[in-house]
């Protein structure tokens, strides 16, 4: 019973204000390479809540509420300057965009790269590593 007493007034009556712990939690931010109609492009999303902020190929920010919104269906930053204002610096810089951009391209070449390397050489050509005798050995039951 002790410890209940000591678990349960560690506050020591001091009312807790979810909101303002809510409030200085860090925003979430979500960041990805996507592919449309063929080419690559960046898709974020920063949710501190009860707002989104979503931009797709380095175009507009869209900013939802959450709460009143969670279809995602209205656009409210026009209506809401602040809260844009708030979370766009967690968006990337175009700069940062054309970097992610070419960096993925890269990646997709050099995979194409080794996997033609891969079809052209044979089975036996390819980095292989023996197994020492005793690993070839018939476990014992």
């Amino acid at each position: 019973m002790a410890g209940d007493d000591a678990a349960a007034s560690w506050h020591q009556g001091t009312p807790i204000d979810l909101a303002a712990l809510e409030a200085k939690r860090p925003p979430v931010v979500i960041q990805q390479i996507l592919e449309h109609e063929g080419r690559l492009m960046t898709g974020e999303a920063v949710i501190s809540m009860p707002y989104k902020a979503v931009r797709y190929g380095g175009g507009a920010v869209r900013v939802y509420d959450l709460l009143q919104d969670p279809d995602e269906t209205e656009d409210i930053s026009g209506r809401y300057p602040g809260v844009l204002r708030d979370l766009e610096p967690y968006l990337m810089s175009r700069d940062q965009i054309t970097r992610c951009i070419e960096h993925e391209l890269t990646l997709t070449q050099q995979h194409e790269i080794l996997k033609a390397w891969g079809k052209k050489k044979r089975p036996r050509e390819w980095a292989t590593v023996t197994n020492p005798p005793r690993a070839r050995q018939k476990p014992l039951e």
